[in-house]
């Protein structure tokens, strides 16, 4: 069954995460979606150790490009809504943002 353009994004957010190297830092920037699928928390819950950098349109296809950082260490589950999901904007909210240039 084929992916959808989220299902591919997703995944490979997911799977940078899994394969980053000790330490490291994984960035990912899209002018496109507005959330990740619980797949890709679930890979950070793996790799406690990745920081994980995201450049998004706060409106979706438009507006100002912010980013988010998650850090190393975070307990992901801490970032989910009470239905399990976390739109950028939403992440927003509990780690603040910067403007990128």
């Amino acid at each position: 069954i084929p992916l959808s353009g989220c299902g591919v994004f997703n995944v490979n957010a997911a799977n940078r995460i899994k394969k980053a190297p000790q330490g490291g830092t994984v960035k990912i920037s899209t002018n496109r979606w507005l959330s990740f699928h619980h797949m890709v928390f679930d890979a950070l819950a793996e790799r406690p150790d990745v920081t994980v950098q995201v450049d998004f349109l706060e409106q979706g296809h438009k507006g100002a490009k912010k980013r988010i950082v998650i850090p190393a260490g975070t307990d992901v589950q801490s970032l989910l809504d009470s239905n399990g999901y976390a739109g950028f904007l939403y992440l927003a909210s509990k780690l603040g943002t910067v403007p990128v240039e």
